[in-house]
C-alpha cells in the first residue's frame, strides 16, 4: 500500500485524516503534520524528511504553493528523496488517493490518478 503524508498549516492535515476516517473507516499508512506559529520551520522540514526516508513510494499532499509545508517538501525532493507531491488538497482528492492506492505500485502512478481526478473534485453546483 502506498503511504500518504498530508503536510499543512495548522490542524488542516489532521482534520482531513479525521474526516476521511469518519467517512471511510479506519485508515492506515497515512501521516499528518501541521505547522503552527510556535514551530521551527527547520524542525518541521526535518520531520518531513524523516517521514519520507522511513516510507518508500510516499505520496505527499501540501496545502498551498509557496507555503512553508510546500517549501519543506521541495527541499527534501531536491535532496533526491523518493516521493511525489501534489500541491493542493481537498477531501474528494484525498478519498480518491485512499481508495486507489492499494492496487498501485508507485506513488507516481497514484499521483497521476489524482491529477486526472482533480477536475471532478471541484464543481459548480448550479451547473450540475
Amino acid at each position: 500500500m502506498i503511504p500518504i503524508l498530508i503536510a499543512t498549516h495548522g490542524g488542516l492535515a489532521k482534520a482531513y485524516f479525521e474526516t476521511a476516517e469518519l467517512l471511510a473507516g479506519s485508515i492506515t499508512d497515512v501521516y499528518t503534520i501541521g505547522l503552527y506559529h510556535e514551530d521551527s520551520v527547520d524542525e518541521f522540514a526535518n520531520s518531513i524528511e524523516k517521514i519520507i526516508t522511513d516510507n518508500e513510494h510516499l505520496l505527499i499532499f501540501v496545502d498551498i504553493l509557496g507555503g512553508s509545508p510546500c517549501i519543506s517538501v521541495a527541499k527534501n525532493i531536491k535532496k533526491g528523496l523518493d516521493c511525489e507531491c501534489i500541491v493542493g488538497i481537498n477531501l474528494p482528492l484525498f478519498l480518491e488517493a485512499l481508495t486507489s492506492r492499494g492496487s498501485l505500485q508507485s506513488a507516481r502512478q497514484l499521483k497521476e490518478i489524482i491529477l486526472e481526478f482533480k477536475d471532478e473534485s471541484i464543481l459548480d453546483l448550479k451547473k450540475l
